[in-house]
C-alpha cells in the first residue's frame, strides 16, 4: 500500500512538473522574433517599452501559443502613458509596430482608453472597453499606472 501511494505521488509530481513546463512557455515573450524588438526591454516575465522616441507602441506575443486549457494572464501596468491594449491574438504576425491596437485583427484585448486629459477620452473611440478585433463589445473602467488587468482564456 505504501509503495502504491509513493508511485501515485511520483506520477502526480511528474504531471505537475510537465504542466508547469507548459505554462512557463507562455511566460516567455517572443523577443527574438519581434521585428521591432529594438524598442523593447524584456526581463523575465516583464516587458517594457522604455522610449517612444521612434515609435509609440509595440505589440508583443509569447514565444509559444496557448493551444488548449484554461490560462490566466495578468498584465501589471507599471506606467500607462496614453492608449494601451492588453490581450491575446491568434496571429503572431501582429507582433511589432506595424499593426496598431485600433487595427488588431483576430484579437481579444482590453483597451485602456485615452487618458483623462485628452479631449478624446470621453468619445466612444477613447472609452476603455473589451475590444474583439476592431469592435468594442463591452465598456470597462479606466485603468491607471500600477493597476493590474486579469484575462482568463478558456
Amino acid at each position: 500500500e505504501a509503495a502504491a501511494r509513493e508511485d501515485a505521488e511520483m506520477m502526480l509530481r511528474a504531471r505537475r512538473e510537465e504542466e508547469e513546463a507548459q505554462y512557463m512557455e507562455w511566460c516567455i515573450w517572443g523577443y527574438d522574433d519581434n521585428p521591432e524588438r529594438r524598442f523593447l526591454q524584456v526581463d523575465g516575465a516583464s516587458v517594457s517599452f522604455p522610449s517612444d522616441d521612434k515609435a509609440n507602441f509595440c505589440n508583443v506575443v509569447t514565444e509559444e501559443p496557448v493551444l488548449s486549457g484554461r490560462v490566466y494572464f495578468e498584465f501589471l501596468l507599471h506606467h500607462v502613458g496614453d492608449e494601451q491594449w492588453c490581450g491575446v491574438t491568434v496571429d503572431p504576425a501582429q507582433a511589432g509596430s506595424r499593426v496598431s491596437g485600433r487595427n488588431l485583427l483576430r484579437s481579444w484585448t482590453y483597451y485602456c482608453g485615452r487618458r483623462w486629459g485628452d479631449s478624446r477620452a470621453f468619445k466612444d473611440e477613447g472609452i476603455p472597453c473589451l475590444q474583439v478585433g476592431k469592435r468594442s463589445v463591452q465598456k470597462f473602467a479606466r485603468v491607471s499606472s500600477g493597476d493590474t488587468i486579469g484575462m482568463l482564456l478558456d
